[in-house]
């Protein structure tokens, strides 16, 4: 049903429900259906009566100040900019003097008229703005605010053993933000009634909750910061309470009440995802220099694109040939300082592997060469797999031998063959990154890099544990088909890295428990504290319900778990207390 002016069909007049000695006070006070109505009621009385005999004298008060404001100022020659800079001033005054928080029109003629009396130049006065029919339904929303926080405040007491009296004469503070208005459910929940939805903006909103502290249809108002929404409270003649009962009280339980969604943990795992891709992109950028050579090489794949596979025999001079044809028409650039560490590019370590062929590949294998080779950087890998022009067979070559070039640090003082590299080599031209549909992608190829450079570190750790463990040949070391401990083969190494996987897993899920537990403590102390402070009247019982409340939303608890423990804890610290 909507709400409609009573008064007229049925003779109410504007008033609370109960008058005289009768109102006394309300052991269970309510706002129901016909007290949401009545209300409304003597809201629209009050404001008629505000607009026929207040309004126009505030105003007529107003203007008579701006008329003198306005003769002092022209008597003094001030000028608008002296005014512009006069009303920042002002604003700064206000801060200091009264403090932060909602100011409306009549506190801002109080402020002014203070402020002009110490300085030559004027400001004026604002006038009241008149009530209009569309405020009806703002003051409706904060009416079916002020029920639901009315019956919670009854319910949260009743759970913690506490007295829900009110005095209907005295003002009933509930919080209240513009946020919550704009958001407030179509259906109050335990009332008959349905609130329109509101289809204006937050500013808009505080604009009209500042009209009705200026007219009286609110009374009070605290601010508390602005990590805390500002108690308001309704004009007591305007606001109707009636007397309930236990069962009207117990329509509205913590268990109906709307749970917070969690975050949801798929989409929080791809923002931070693509947030990770970002900031990888971002750390790994080309310098200027790369960037103009990289450009030069799409160019070039545009006129002249090689094979998939890789069987383009000028694939292996790819960044070779580049540097030669843009070698000629590149401009003169002009004499630089040299530096003292020259950063090693990613063009010249890639065309520095690709120019290596098995033979000679193998032949510097044998020589020693790489026996303190240090693997190429990441970033390198990163930056051709998200913005490279080489071919997914190219890619390949270059992670096959960089990781060759890594092992060979287990045969550092042995005497391995330049034939046995060459078999190597080939053997994982044949089975390395190939599956039965074809050659991994780049980004497959960069996920396992890491794996095999775990798995060879740990290799290389256990033969410098165990110095006595005789070391097959590579050829033979490299044999997928060795997989248990007593052939000694790398494959046995992938049940160490899965071992290694779940420690992680397991020390992950420890340190989260031992966190989570750690919390849990300091929140208990916490709590208890609060608690304390309630039980020896330092804190408002509303206070301490705020105060959980805040925390169960920072925490993201489904609402009511800490006020149980909440309610246990005032049992206790009053038995201590008390006892």
């Amino acid at each position: 049903m909507e709400y409609l002016p009573q008064y007229m069909e049925q003779g109410v007049q504007a008033g609370n429900a109960t008058q005289g000695k009768e109102r006394l006070s309300l052991a269970y006070p309510i706002i129901n259906s016909m007290n949401f109505k009545q209300t409304i009621d003597n809201y629209l009385i009050f404001i008629e009566n505000y607009r026929l005999n207040t309004l126009s004298k505030v105003n007529k008060s107003v203007e008579e100040y701006n008329n003198l404001v306005e003769a002092v100022n022209k008597a003094n020659n001030v000028t608008t900019s002296e005014i512009a800079k006069l009303s920042k001033k002002f604003t700064k005054y206000v801060k200091e003097n009264y403090g932060c928080g909602m100011v409306t029109t009549s506190q801002y003629n109080q402020y002014l008229s203070a402020f002009n009396a110490e300085n030559i130049a004027k400001l004026p006065q604002r006038k009241h703005h008149k009530i209009k029919m569309a405020a009806k339904e703002v003051f409706a929303c904060i009416l079916s605010h002020c029920a639901f926080k009315l019956k919670k405040r009854n319910l949260d007491r009743m759970q913690s053993g506490e007295k829900t009296a009110l005095d209907p004469d005295e003002s009933f503070f509930f919080p209240l933000t513009a946020y919550s208005l704009e958001n407030l459910k179509i259906k109050v929940p335990g009332l008959d009634i349905k609130v329109p939805k509101l289809d204006v903006c937050q500013a808009t909103i505080r604009n009209h909750i500042k009209r009705f502290m200026d007219c009286g249809v609110i009374v009070e108002y605290k601010y508390r910061g602005y990590q805390h929404a500002p108690l308001y409270a309704i004009n007591p003649q305007i606001l109707v309470i009636s007397e309930g009962n236990l069962a009207s009280l117990k329509q509205l339980s913590q268990p109906n009440l709307e749970k917070k969604l969690l975050v949801n943990s798929s989409s929080y795992r791809t923002e931070n995802k693509n947030e990770n891709n970002k900031a990888i992109s971002k750390e790994n950028a080309l310098l200027k220099e790369e960037s103009e050579a990289v450009n030069h090489v799409r160019s070039l794949l545009g006129a002249k694109a090689s094979n998939s596979d890789g069987s383009n025999p000028n694939g292996l001079n790819f960044y070779k040939n580049n540097m030669e044809q843009g070698g000629a028409a590149s401009p003169k650039r002009k004499k630089v300082a040299p530096k003292k560490e020259k950063k090693i590019t990613v063009r010249q370590t890639f065309q520095k592997l690709l120019d290596k062929n098995n033979y000679e590949a193998a032949n510097d294998l044998a020589r020693g060469i790489y026996d303190n080779y240090k693997p190429l950087p990441i970033s390198h890998y990163e930056t051709e797999c998200f913005r490279g022009g080489l071919s997914e067979n190219q890619f390949r070559r270059i992670v096959m031998l960089d990781f060759l070039f890594t092992a060979a640090q287990l045969w550092k003082d042995k005497n391995v063959f330049v034939g046995e590299w060459i078999r190597t080599i080939q053997r994982f031209e044949e089975k390395f990154f190939i599956s039965k549909s074809g050659i991994f992608s780049k980004e497959q190829q960069l996920d396992r890099i890491y794996q095999l450079r775990w798995r060879i570190n740990w290799a290389r750790n256990f033969c410098n544990r165990k110095p006595e463990f005789q070391l097959l040949f590579p050829y033979q070391y490299f044999d997928s088909n060795r997989k248990e401990s007593h052939e000694g083969g790398f494959s046995y190494t992938h049940r160490h890295y899965k071992r290694h996987l779940n420690n992680l897993k397991k020390f992950d899920e420890e340190d989260k428990a031992s966190r989570k537990s750690a919390y849990q403590r300091k929140l208990n102390k916490r709590l208890t504290l609060k608690v304390r402070e309630y039980v020896k009247g330092k804190r408002t019982f509303e206070k301490l319900v705020e105060y959980v409340e805040r925390l169960e939303k920072k925490l993201q608890l489904d609402k009511g778990k800490l006020s149980i423990a909440m309610i246990n804890k005032i049992e206790i610290e009053r038995a201590k207390y008390y006892g």
